[in-house]
């Protein structure tokens, strides 16, 4: 089935890229962006236009968003994973973060949103958050701080978009295998650990987050908007893990 049109950031490694490849395999005609330029070979595998960008960028985002006004499908992946602890930090470390986690993502929400709106609306957004929107981590404020900012924007939005058929969710990946925290994933007694708290029993993988993005896109979720969706096997039915992996930063 050809859905359309879908716009994805942060798609060069990662979930980014695994939610770009299984909406090609769903049909859509999809769009990346990403910061590093692996961009481009990520692109010519996957048989997509793919794009080097810098979502601090307000101009340049909206410019690649414009490129696209028939887009009908937004993901938001780009992210860095960083921080210190808060009687460490500098205002540099959180505004970082918070230019590139949550401000990358009102500027690409907002220009999908125009765009919509224009075309007579219709549409949806899909917000990549993390569990550490709602769980608490040590030494990674701003991370976290990031994220529960993009839970909150995607559910204002829902809100406020709602009237124009626009759909906007959010879902939050549990522990990841990707670029961004495969190095702590390397420690055995860490990943042993997070697996013991996980009902289902293992860490996560980018097509098991790309497959809950993808179903939220699809028609069968036209009457879902303004939802936090874990996809986590569970850990975040079991509290805080209070896990201090190492992370690397990382579209």
């Amino acid at each position: 089935m050809v859905h359309g049109v879908a716009l994805v950031t942060g798609a060069a490694s990662g979930i980014g890229e695994g939610i770009a490849a299984s909406l090609v395999r769903d049909g859509w005609t999809v769009r990346i962006a990403d910061l590093s330029d692996r961009v481009k070979e990520v692109a010519d595998r996957l048989g997509v236009q793919g794009t080097q960008l810098d979502v601090r960028d307000d101009r340049a985002v909206a410019a690649w968003v414009n490129e696209s006004p028939d887009a009908t499908a937004l993901v938001t992946s780009a992210g860095i994973c960083a921080g210190e602890a808060l009687v460490d930090s500098t205002d540099e470390d959180w505004q970082s973060v918070l230019d590139i986690n949550f401000m990358g993502t009102v500027r690409a929400l907002r220009a999908f949103s125009r765009n919509r709106i224009a075309a007579g609306g219709g549409g949806a957004a899909v917000l990549i958050a993390s569990n550490n929107a709602f769980w608490p981590a040590r030494t990674i404020g701003p991370y976290c701080a990031s994220k529960a900012a993009v839970l909150m924007l995607g559910r204002t939005s829902a809100s406020e978009l709602g009237e124009h058929q626009i759909r906007v969710n959010v879902v939050a990946p549990g522990e990841t295998d990707t670029p961004m925290t495969h190095e702590a994933l390397q420690d055995p007694a860490e990943l042993n650990e997070i697996v013991r708290r996980t009902p289902l029993g293992r860490i996560g993988h980018p097509e098991d987050i790309a497959d809950a993005v993808a179903l939220l896109l699809q028609p069968g979720a036209r009457w879902i908007t303004g939802q936090l969706i874990s996809v986590d096997g569970g850990i975040s039915l079991r509290g805080e893990s209070d896990l201090n992996p190492v992370h690397q930063d990382a579209s």
